[in-house]
């Protein structure tokens, strides 16, 4: 298995607050407790979740609290969108199934078997981003 983490195709690389919003819904945790443990108000997550305010440091811990991916996977992300020179684009493939995620945020060369299987794989985890991120940072990497 291949993955290509830089989508040529994509147009525009997406903030990655629409994945805040993705992770938070797929935790299933109320707004007032989330907006607690991040420290900001609900007004702001729902900016972090429209990808008009930026992960920082103590909102990327908060994340990691609530039993997302670890701070420095939130921080990394933000990095890059930050230095990326094509940012700024629309949330393409909002409320798609979980199935639907992985095409949409990196593209993976696979024979049909092994795409199958990772896709089941996918569908059986409750934290999308995690497993993402680590199916990521354990497959061999092509440019």
């Amino acid at each position: 298995m291949k993955i290509y983490s830089d989508n040529l195709s994509a147009a525009r690389v997406v903030h990655p607050g629409f994945a805040v919003a993705d992770e938070l819904e797929a935790l299933g945790i109320g707004v007032k407790k989330v907006s607690k443990t991040l420290g900001i108000g609900s007004q702001e997550l729902k900016q972090l979740c429209t990808g008009l305010l930026d992960i920082t440091p103590s909102i990327a811990n908060g994340l990691e609290q609530l039993g997302s991916a670890e701070a420095g996977f939130w921080l990394q992300l933000q990095k890059d969108y930050t230095e990326h020179p094509k940012r700024g684009g629309s949330r393409i493939g909002a409320g798609r199934k979980k199935k639907d995620f992985i095409s949409k945020q990196v593209r993976i060369s696979a024979p049909p078997q092994e795409m199958q299987q990772i896709q089941a794989w996918l569908e059986m985890q409750s934290n999308t981003s995690r497993a993402l991120a680590e199916l990521i940072l354990h497959a061999p990497r092509s440019r």
